[in-house]
């Protein structure tokens, strides 16, 4: 069934799928590499189901949550698919005019060892850094030829490649001045913590 209703009930269907993915990964690490497949296709249909609806911050979270169970995989290599999901958060927030929040997930990424070291965290910090300059072009240019496209999935990608002006503004805006000069792959991050957190 398609439609709205079809998309709640694969959700939760999926939902269900998950749960039980969750309550068995991990625990033998002679399965890691079975339940990493299973478990990244199960994700990544909740995440084009949820960008479909326009739930753009629901997407981002599910990509952490897939970041939280691969990382508790134990016995396989899945450093590539962590970063993976880590980018596509950024992305996601940054597509729904979560600038803020797309810079709180970077930077609690960043505390993360196979996401710091990886292609997906230089790409990441370069996409904030772009916006927070306001650069139109220079984002387009980065979107064209830097292979991000390559490093998302399909419906990540055309989102990048779909944003507009004027949620580009907007997400420009959001982050203000918190991704200023973070650089990329940059201990920045680090350096701006504290006076960034007013708690």
């Amino acid at each position: 069934a398609g439609g709205e209703a079809g998309d709640a009930r694969a959700l939760e269907l999926y939902g269900l799928a998950l749960e039980a993915l969750e309550d068995d990964g991990g625990a033998d690490s002679s399965g890691a590499g079975t339940f990493l497949v299973a478990s990244q296709e199960i994700f990544a249909s909740v995440t084009k189901i949820l960008i479909r609806g326009g739930k753009y911050e629901d997407a981002a979270r599910n990509e952490l949550r897939y970041a939280t169970f691969v990382d508790g995989l134990r016995g396989c290599e899945s450093g590539r698919a962590l970063a993976r999901a880590y980018l596509h958060a950024v992305v996601l927030n940054l597509a729904g005019g979560a600038g803020a929040e797309a810079v709180a997930v970077l930077r609690d990424c960043c505390a993360v060892e196979a996401f710091t070291n990886s292609k997906a965290a230089g790409l990441a910090h370069d996409l904030i850094d772009t916006i927070a300059a306001g650069d139109r072009g220079a984002f387009d240019d980065l979107v064209k030829t830097s292979g991000i496209l390559l490093e998302v999935d399909n419906a990540v990608a055309r989102l990048l490649k779909k944003l507009t002006q004027a949620k580009f503004d907007q997400v420009a805006e959001s982050i203000g001045n918190r991704a200023g000069a973070f650089g990329s792959q940059g201990g920045s991050f680090a350096d701006n913590e504290d006076e960034d957190d007013l708690t």
